[in-house]
């Protein structure tokens, strides 16, 4: 399940779509956040707990309390009953993974938001298209997974909701196949060299 001890674990000290933007940006260029997010990752593997755990935001929290409504919106605007979802590995080497908020039939995955303020839920409604801040996440589920299309869905109780499918993007995928090896490559060589101070 989503934010219990079990789903920490198996996130710790690997990439994940959240975060996939802080390696590789939207527009497929390394990003300048990738030697932080290395030590980050690097670090969580030696100290045996995910930073997230002590880091929860407002922003979570109120996604948190939400997400029921969002799921019940859901379900009623797109005519489909997503399933919860909890840790997707990418492949056997669980080197990298996601977390979608529900999968959709055999197809589809489910990526909720319920911004603080309803002026960004609108500007989202406007522009009509998946937001750039989560295009990277978007994409990383769709290429971990596997899946064919990924529903994000903006939601703020009062406002029509906004749901944008995303497709895959063969250009971001590249990059992602490109970049993300050498990226997990320079993890376990940091595994190896710190081996003796895992706890």
């Amino acid at each position: 399940e989503q934010g219990s001890q079990e789903w920490l674990q198996c996130r710790i000290g690997i990439p994940t779509a959240s975060c996939f933007s802080e390696i590789v940006t939207p527009g497929g260029k390394l990003s300048a956040s990738r030697e932080g997010y290395l030590g980050r990752l690097i670090a969580e593997w030696i100290l045996g707990y995910s930073v997230e755990e002590f880091t929860g935001t407002i922003a979570c929290e109120r996604g948190t309390i939400l997400e029921p409504m969002a799921f019940a919106a859901y379900a009623f605007h797109r005519d489909a009953e997503p399933r919860k979802c909890g840790f997707c590995y990418r492949d056997e080497a669980r080197m990298t993974g996601c977390s979608p908020d529900g999968l959709v039939g055999e197809d589809g995955a489910l990526e909720l938001k319920c911004p603080e303020t309803p002026g960004k839920h609108l500007v989202w409604l406007i522009r009509d298209v998946c937001p750039r801040e989560h295009w990277a996440q978007v994409q990383g589920e769709l290429w971990v997974t596997g899946r064919a299309w990924v529903d994000f869905m903006s939601f703020y109780p009062g406002l029509p909701p906004f749901i944008s499918r995303v497709k895959p993007d063969a250009h971001y995928h590249e990059a992602l196949g490109e970049h993300l090896p050498a990226f997990i490559d320079e993890i376990l060589q940091a595994r190896e060299r710190f081996a003796g101070l895992k706890r």
